[in-house]
């Protein structure tokens, strides 16, 4: 059974370089992408859908970053945040 990947990016080059890096793992994956905040809450709603990782932008559209660590901080599911900024804040 494949462990699945949440990726949750709003930029497809982003993206693709994460699927790009884990294509070479020696374990077997199911990379799904949620390409905003509003796209990971209806994925992780659903009772099927069970991620065992999610990897996540701090900086995406409809629902922030932020507000979905916030939401779901009572998950075990681990969460490895992929953001980048040109503001220093």
């Amino acid at each position: 059974m494949p462990l699945e990947i949440l990726v949750v990016e709003d930029n497809p080059g982003d993206a693709l370089l994460i699927k790009e890096v884990t294509s070479g793992s020696t374990v077997a994956l199911k990379i799904s992408i949620a390409s905003s905040g509003e796209e990971a809450i209806a994925k992780l709603a659903d009772p099927e859908f069970k991620p065992n990782l999610i990897i996540l932008d701090l900086n995406i559209p409809k629902y922030s970053g932020m507000s979905l660590l916030e939401r779901f901080k009572e998950s075990t599911v681990p969460v490895v945040i992929f953001s980048s900024s040109s503001s220093v804040a």
